[in-house]
């Protein structure tokens, strides 16, 4: 991933989110999530494969008072997310975790994570119907054909 980053401006400025000029930079698509998530104020929503951060930070961005979890398994992502949380006067209730969200239940619960309601933007080849390899793209996420969003208590 390029050193290099833009800062752009999303929902008419309410928002501004700095990503890599290279690789993938966020899209219509995470806002139309982040808009479709039916979270409420006191609920935490967690946002697996968060990038930067767009869908998470746009959903806290739209319901004052929920608490959201970025999880992201790039480092360089995670701490660009961490960074867009605090550009946007979001900290106090957006936080950034570097996790892979193939982990085991375990390792969520070691972060503290047992969401009310999970967000993710799944990967559009796997929703087609056509098989996605069971490997680690160019940004490290992990490409799979299915997955499930169910967490041992």
């Amino acid at each position: 991933m390029s050193a290099e980053v833009t800062e752009d401006p999303v929902l008419g400025g309410k928002l501004r989110l700095k990503q890599p000029t290279r690789g993938h930079r966020f899209g219509h698509d995470a806002i139309l999530l982040a808009a479709a998530c039916p979270a409420r104020a006191g609920e935490r929503v967690v946002d697996l494969g968060a990038g930067v951060g767009a869908a998470g930070l746009a959903l806290a961005q739209r319901v004052h008072g929920t608490k959201v979890v970025l999880v992201e398994i790039n480092a360089a992502l995670a701490a660009l997310a961490a960074e867009n949380a605090q550009l946007n006067g979001l900290a106090a209730r957006v936080t950034s975790v570097l996790l892979d969200v193939a982990a085991p239940a375990a390792a969520f619960a070691a972060a503290g994570l047992g969401p009310e309601s999970v967000a993710r933007n799944p990967d559009r080849r796997g929703i087609s119907g056509v098989p996605v390899p069971p490997r680690r793209s160019p940004s490290g996420s992990r490409l799979q054909r299915g997955c499930s969003l169910r967490m041992g208590r």
